[in-house]
């Protein structure tokens, strides 16, 4: 959403310079086996295993990229679960917060009882 923000200010800031300003909504990606992310704590841990159907590869996302660049378009949503997810965020902003709120719960939850 700040990304989303920043993108809708450079648009304004930007308009009538020439400047073609982009944003892609790109979801879950393939990635390395060694990732790891940040704990609250300040130590990392492995991302996990995501399910293979909510995975793009990383060669698949940056053509798409590249070619809203060609394009000059505004945005673009890249799987099919994220235009699902930006309908759904448009129409219905209070099922996004409480789907939010409950995804760190349970992070949160599963970070306490790994420690």
């Amino acid at each position: 959403m700040a990304l989303t923000a920043i993108h809708q200010a450079l648009l304004v800031e930007l308009k009538g310079t020439g400047v073609h300003v982009g944003i892609v909504y790109v979801g879950f990606l393939k990635n390395s086996p060694d990732k790891r992310v940040l704990n609250p704590d300040g130590s990392y841990h492995p991302t996990g295993e995501r399910k293979a159907y909510l995975l793009q590869p990383i060669e698949k996302a940056a053509r798409k990229i590249l070619s809203l660049m060609e394009k000059r378009q505004r945005s673009k949503v890249l799987t099919t679960y994220g235009r699902l997810f930006d309908m759904v965020q448009r129409y219905f902003p209070r099922i996004i917060i409480g789907f939010l709120m409950k995804t760190r719960k349970s992070a949160l939850k599963a970070y306490k009882t790994s420690s």
